[in-house]
C-alpha cells in the first residue's frame, strides 16, 4: 500500500467515523438551516420522525449496483402518517458538519 493509499484510508476512515458520531441535534440544525422542514409529498403531513434509537440517529448502508464494494451512507426521517421516507446522503452532512466545526 503507499503512501497515498494510507492517507486516503485514514481520512476516510475518519469520515465514517465522524457520521457514525452525528447526533439528533445535529441533523434537526442540519434540517432547519437547509430549508428541508416541507410537508410529506405523499400525503402532506409535517410530522417525520428521525430512523434512529437510544443512541442516536441510524445511518444507512446502501450498496452500489454497479460495483462490488462501492456503497453511501444516508440518514432518513419518515412520515407519521404515511410512512415515506426521506433520505440526506452522508456525504453532504458531513460537509455541512466540517464546515461548522471549522467556524
Amino acid at each position: 500500500m503507499t503512501d497515498e493509499q494510507i492517507t486516503e484510508q485514514t481520512a476516510e476512515t475518519k469520515q465514517l467515523a465522524r457520521l457514525r458520531a452525528v447526533t439528533f441535534d445535529e441533523l434537526d440544525a442540519f434540517y432547519a438551516e437547509m430549508g428541508t422542514e416541507h410537508p410529506c409529498d405523499n400525503c402532506g403531513s409535517n410530522e417525520w420522525t428521525h430512523i434512529g434509537d437510544g443512541e442516536g440517529p441510524v445511518s444507512l448502508r446502501l450498496p452500489a449496483f454497479n460495483r462490488d464494494t462501492a456503497f453511501a451512507l444516508a440518514f432518513a426521517i419518515h412520515c407519521n402518517k404515511c410512512g415515506n421516507m426521506r433520505l440526506t446522503i452522508g456525504s453532504t452532512l458531513l460537509d455541512w458538519l466540517q464546515n461548522k466545526d471549522h467556524q
